[in-house]
């Protein structure tokens, strides 16, 4: 494998996007060492990266070592049982070398993608790992890769993501038969997309009628949920922790001409409006919330 010490953010994300571009078999294998309770001493780190370049040098892939101390593996076209022997040498070592062999759970540490399925999820964790201070003598905020408060600050810095995410989760194979199918269902299905919990369930109890409700906390969430559900109705909050509403908005309708989605903002201005509007949305609403509001945007989808 090809080793590189002391790496900086840039040339991880430089990898990962020539992998994305030639569409290359990978897997990502994470040893989030920059978690650790205390900072790796640098005897530590010095003998973890002669353990690696030690069982690994013959192999093939990339190991990047990062100046934060954790520790990435792009291994290309890799059986299960090699990456799973990869991961368990790894373990040892850094079990034998950070607590002296004692019973210690070294798997919270880690994490692994398949990149043919997992993109985007390695992608904001790679992206979270490039962003951190480049010192391990800094405050170790803990990424865990089902952190979506975590995600959101990420993807909020790459608002281009969405499109990202909607390239390699949109299988048109899959959403074509169900776009189709909507109009027979039984029930409507409506999905809200809002980030406070409590103006969801407002939102929630002003439905009446015999709808299925679903709902997501961000953009990221949504979109997976519409690409699963095809939902006849959407209810879409304009601020949203992770991209903007009028973004989600740009990238559902290019896919799903007829999508039916009503944005809502506490902000009324004819701008905000027109936005929506000319976006493709076919509602707008003012929070807060009342019944009176979402039963006229109700009404008005039934009767279209």
């Amino acid at each position: 494998m090809r080793i590189f010490e002391d790496a900086v953010g840039s040339e991880i994300l430089s990898e990962f996007e020539e992998n994305r571009r030639t569409k290359t078999s990978c897997f990502c294998l994470l040893f989030h060492l920059s978690n650790l309770d205390a900072p790796l001493e640098a005897r530590n780190r010095e003998l973890i990266q002669n353990f690696i370049k030690n069982e690994f040098s013959d192999s093939s892939g990339l190991i990047f070592i990062m100046n934060t101390s954790d520790i990435i593996f792009f291994l290309p076209q890799m059986n299960a049982r090699a990456i799973e022997k990869i991961k368990i040498n790894m373990s040892y070592c850094l079990s034998d070398i950070l607590y002296g062999s004692k019973s210690t759970d070294i798997e919270q540490y880690i994490s692994q993608y398949d990149l043919g399925t997992c993109y985007a999820e390695c992608y904001l964790i790679l992206k979270a790992l490039a962003e951190k201070p480049q010192n391990t003598e800094q405050t170790h905020s803990n990424i865990k890769n089902n952190d979506d408060t975590q995600l959101n600050k990420v993807t909020k810095k790459d608002p281009m993501f969405l499109q990202f995410v909607l390239n390699k989760s949109y299988n048109k194979d899959i959403f074509v038969p169900l776009l189709r199918s909507r109009p027979n269902r039984s029930k409507k299905i409506i999905l809200i997309i809002e980030d406070q919990v409590f103006s969801q369930k407002i939102l929630r109890n002003c439905i009446v009628g015999n709808y299925i409700v679903e709902s997501a906390e961000n953009a990221i969430m949504g979109l997976r949920m519409y690409l699963k559900l095809v939902p006849d109705i959407v209810f879409l909050d304009w601020h949203l922790p992770d991209i903007n509403g009028i973004e989600f908005l740009k990238q559902i309708t290019k896919i799903d001409s007829g999508a039916y989605i009503v944005m809502s903002t506490a902000n009324n201005t004819s701008n905000c409006v027109n936005a929506a509007l000319s976006n493709g949305a076919k509602g707008y609403i003012t929070k807060p919330y009342n019944k009176e509001k979402i039963n006229k945007n109700l009404y008005a989808f039934e009767k279209r």
